[in-house]
């Protein structure tokens, strides 16, 4: 199956930003006074792409905080 470089650049876009978002949330959660809503807010950015990307892709390759989150 090939892909077309606009796929290449979206699926590389969405994979970047659930990398971005993961170490949001690593961080967020380094801290003594994390801020919760920071962190569920960090993860359901992190959840919407790497659903966005699991589609494109067909299969579960971002695994989701959110482990409702489906196809």
């Amino acid at each position: 199956m090939a892909i077309s470089k606009k796929q290449a650049k979206q699926i590389a876009e969405l994979i970047n930003s659930c990398v971005c978002w993961t170490t949001a949330v690593r961080d967020e959660l380094a801290k003594p006074d994390f801020d919760n809503k920071k962190v569920r807010q960090y993860m359901g950015y992190h959840d919407r792409d790497g659903a966005e990307l699991n589609a494109i892709l067909g299969t579960v390759a971002i695994q989701c905080y959110n482990h409702q989150e489906v196809l």
